[in-house]
C-alpha cells in the first residue's frame, strides 16, 4: 500500500512538473512574440521618421533654390539637423550638362570625341540622336516651357512618397497624373539602343549629358572641368580662368568672363537651371539611412513651389 501511494505520488510530481514546464514555454514564447511586436513597431516608427527626413530634405532644398533662390554651390553639401535625424543635400546643376535634345550637333560631337569615339560611330550616333529629337526638337526651339522628360510625364507637386490618390507634399499642388507630354528623348541610358554606345563608352560620357537643359546651351558657371574641355573652341587655359573667377562670381565678375569664351560663345550660357538633380541623404536617430536622387525644376505656377522629373529612392 505504502508502495502504491509513492508511485502516485511520483505519478503527481511528474504531471505537475509537466504543467510548469509546459506554462514556461508558453510564458517565454508570449515573451518572445512581445518583444518581436515591439521591435517591428520600433523598426517601422525608425523607417517612418527617415522617410520623413528624406522628403523634409527634398522640400526644404526645393525651397531654397526655387523661392528663396539661393544658388546652388551654397546649397550643396550642407548638412541640417532636425528633431529626428539629419539630412545632406548633394545638388547637381543639368544646365552644366550637354543636352541630347537641344544641344548644337557640334556640342554632342566635342562630348563624344572627348571620351574616345571613333568619327564614324559618333556620326551615326549623332544622326539618330538629332533623328529622334523630331522635326520640333532642336536647339532653335527647343525652350524651357518644354521641359518635361522627353516622351515622359511631368509631375507638378506629386511626391514620390505618395501613392496614386494619396494627398500630395505639403507645399504643392494636389495633382497626381501627367500634366504634359513630348518627343524626344527620356533619358541618357536611351543610348544603349543600337546604334549604342558601349557599356564603357555610356559609363565614360553619361557625366557630361543630359536631357533637362532645354536650351541646348552650357552653364559655364556650374559645369564640370570635363564637360568645358568637350565646349568646341574653349582652351585649356580660358577654362582654368573661368573656373578661378566663377567661385562666389557676381554680375561684374560674370561680364569679366565674357573675353573668355570666344568662339565658344555660341556653346555657352551663364544662368542656372531650370532643373537640378539633388540627392538628399539622410540618418534617423536611431542610426538607419535612406537616400532619395531626384531631378526637380522650378514650376511657373505660384501654387507649385517645383515640379519632380524624376526620382529614384532607397536606402543608402
Amino acid at each position: 500500500m505504502t508502495r502504491r501511494r509513492e508511485t502516485d505520488a511520483g505519478y503527481i510530481l511528474v504531471a505537475v512538473l509537466g504543467v510548469m514546464l509546459l506554462l514556461t514555454a508558453f510564458l517565454v514564447a508570449g515573451s518572445a512574440l512581445i518583444r518581436s511586436a515591439l521591435h517591428g513597431a520600433v523598426v517601422g516608427d525608425s523607417a517612418l521618421a527617415t522617410q520623413g527626413l528624406v522628403q523634409g530634405g527634398l522640400e526644404l532644398t526645393a525651397y531654397q533654390l526655387f523661392v528663396r533662390k539661393v544658388p546652388a554651390p551654397q546649397v550643396d553639401g550642407r548638412k541640417i539637423r532636425f528633431a529626428g535625424g539629419t539630412i545632406q543635400a548633394r545638388i547637381i546643376d543639368e544646365a552644366g550638362k550637354i543636352d541630347l535634345n537641344g544641344a548644337d550637333p557640334k556640342l554632342l560631337w566635342a562630348a563624344f570625341a572627348s571620351v574616345g569615339l571613333d568619327a564614324g560611330s559618333a556620326t551615326a550616333l549623332i544622326a539618330r540622336i538629332v533623328e529622334v529629337r523630331g522635326t520640333t526638337q532642336s536647339a532653335a526651339v527647343a525652350t524651357t516651357a518644354a521641359l518635361a522628360p522627353v516622351g515622359g510625364d511631368i509631375y507638378a507637386g506629386h511626391s514620390p512618397f505618395a501613392t496614386p490618390g494619396a494627398p500630395s507634399v505639403p507645399g504643392t499642388a494636389a495633382t497626381t497624373g501627367p500634366q504634359r507630354k513630348r518627343r524626344g528623348w527620356q533619358s541618357v541610358d536611351q543610348l544603349r539602343d543600337p546604334p549604342s554606345l558601349s557599356p564603357a563608352e555610356l559609363r565614360a560620357v553619361a557625366p557630361l549629358l543630359t536631357v533637362y537643359n532645354p536650351d541646348g546651351k552650357v552653364d559655364v558657371l556650374t559645369a564640370s572641368r570635363a564637360v568645358m574641355l568637350a565646349i568646341p573652341g574653349l582652351g585649356t587655359a580660358a577654362i582654368d580662368m573661368i573656373m578661378a573667377r566663377r567661385i562666389n562670381a557676381t554680375k561684374d565678375t560674370i561680364v569679366a568672363m565674357q573675353p573668355l569664351f570666344g568662339e565658344a560663345s555660341v556653346f555657352i550660357k551663364t544662368t542656372p537651371g531650370p532643373a537640378y538633380t539633388v540627392r538628399i541623404d539622410a540618418i534617423s536617430g536611431s542610426g538607419q539611412r535612406k537616400a532619395l536622387e531626384a531631378v526637380i525644376a522650378a514650376s511657373k505656377s505660384p501654387n507649385d513651389p517645383y515640379l519632380i522629373l524624376d526620382w529614384r529612392d532607397g536606402a543608402s
